[in-house]
Order: structure tokens, then C-alpha cells, then sequence
């Protein structure tokens, strides 16, 4: 059951979202409100929501500021490898592709990860939410941002966890950072 502030806010937008339509009857409106209500509460509850478990899921996100530096698809799972970076002004676009990205893919349990580099994968790309998480971050290579990251069990082996990009906040240009 949802808390009194929820319900509260369900109320307000089922009253903001239903128009009054000429002729109708008070009663008529009240019936198309209750009925967008039933609609939003619906959407908020119930086991296995998507859309509840989304908003759960930023609780137990890792969350720290860095830079995108680079973005790449990998081609094994369409997902896209988000680099970060702690100092922009240290690398170049260029300088990740060779030293991190393609070290990376070549020795990817062997590889150590210079100090203040990262990789975090997104959703897969044929997803949508990978995909949108996957384009924002390539937008914003050069951009200082609020990472949040999730660490989830793989499906066959539920002793190991991979690192997840759920999402990005854009805190701005670094202007530190060469694209190349």
C-alpha cells in the first residue's frame, strides 16, 4: 500500500491530467479522475513492477562524480564501456582508446585499470534503457557527471557481480578534457 505522500501525489496528477470535456457532468469527471487514478496506483504497485523496481534500484547504487572520457561498444554484448576519469587533464581520447580500451579487451580478468580510470558497462544496446544510457553517456564524453552504479550477480553464476551504468547526471564541460 502506498504511504499518504504518495497517494497524495497520485491524486494531484490524475486531477492535473484529466481535462474537464464541455457537457460534462461533475460526476462524469470525478469517474474519468478515479479511473486515471486506478491507472497510476496500478502502475506503482504490484509485484515484479519495472517501473517500481527502476526507482529501487538507484537506492543501492554506488554513487561519486568523474569524467566520460570515452565510450565504446563492446561487440560481444552490444553493451556500451563507459570510461571514467578522476583527473580529465591527465588523458586524452586517444590515450584511453590505446592504453585502457584496447588493454581492456585484450587481458580483460589480467587487466589493472590505471588509478583513477574506470569501466562501467551498460544494459545491453538493443534494450532501450541500454540504449539511452548508452547514447547520454556519448554525449557527455568531457563532461563531469554523477554516476550512479549498480552491482548485480551474473544470471550463471550468482557469486559474481558485474558493475551496471544505471545513470548520469550532467554536472557540466570540464573543458579540461582533449577529445582528440
Amino acid at each position: 500500500m502506498a504511504d499518504q505522500i504518495t497517494k497524495t501525489l497520485i491524486i494531484l496528477d490524475a486531477l492535473r491530467s484529466t481535462a474537464d470535456v464541455e457537457g460534462e457532468t461533475r460526476r462524469e469527471h470525478d469517474a474519468r479522475v478515479k479511473a486515471r487514478i486506478y491507472e497510476l496506483t496500478a502502475k506503482l504497485s504490484g509485484e515484479n513492477n519495472p517501473l517500481v523496481a527502476a526507482a529501487d534500484s538507484l537506492e543501492n547504487c554506488d554513487v561519486f562524480t568523474a569524467v566520460v572520457g570515452l565510450v565504446k561498444k563492446e561487440k560481444t554484448s552490444t553493451r556500451g564501456l563507459v570510461y571514467l576519469i578522476q583527473q580529465p587533464g591527465e588523458w586524452t581520447q586517444h590515450a584511453l582508446l590505446e592504453q585502457v580500451h584496447k588493454g581492456f579487451l585484450a587481458d580483460r580478468k589480467g587487466f589493472t585499470f590505471p588509478e583513477g580510470t574506470e569501466v562501467i558497462r551498460t544494459d545491453r544496446t538493443d534494450t532501450p534503457e541500454g540504449m539511452i544510457v548508452a547514447k547520454q553517456a556519448s554525449a557527455l564524453v568531457g563532461h563531469k557527471v554523477i554516476v550512479f552504479k549498480a552491482h548485480e550477480a551474473l544470471k550463471n553464476d550468482a557469486n559474481r557481480k558485474v558493475k551496471i551504468l544505471r545513470h548520469l547526471v550532467d554536472l557540466g564541460d570540464t573543458g579540461e578534457f582533449r577529445k582528440d
